[in-house]
């Protein structure tokens, strides 16, 4: 029965000490609060764009890029691509295939090399017909 009692009784008011203290710590909380969400946004790395590189399971990668880069570490972002003329030549080959490949199915696209293999010989063309 006391339990019931204390259980309907409401509590007593604050006193106006404890009320201004009660307010000045919601502030305090406020601009805490305020503090770590400016804090949060203003870290480096949440400015830094996701890597987005379509993975095994077929989702998009959500790790960081490395900074100046497009990709992740793991998607490539560390690489420094290649550095001897064999790898050179395997990327341009590879860039190649992928070209063909592309227009084979319909797409629209054209190697800069071979746009500029084409001027050089609408060039030659424009010079055999000035002779």
């Amino acid at each position: 029965m006391q339990t019931l009692l204390a259980l309907l009784t409401l509590p007593a008011p604050l006193s106006p000490e404890m009320q201004e203290r009660a307010r000045a710590i919601r502030l305090d909380m406020r601009k805490r609060r305020r503090r770590a969400l400016e804090w949060k946004a203003s870290k480096p790395s949440r400015s830094r764009p996701r890597c987005k590189a379509k993975t095994r399971s077929g989702a998009l990668c959500r790790r960081l890029v490395v900074s100046g880069r497009k990709r992740c570490p793991n998607h490539g972002g560390l690489s420094t691509g290649p550095r001897t003329e064999s790898g050179r030549a395997a990327v341009a080959a590879s860039n190649r295939r992928r070209v063909k490949t592309r227009a084979a199915s319909g797409a629209e696209v054209v190697l800069c090399s071979e746009a500029i293999r084409r001027g050089e010989l609408v060039l030659a063309e424009l010079e055999r017909r000035r002779r």
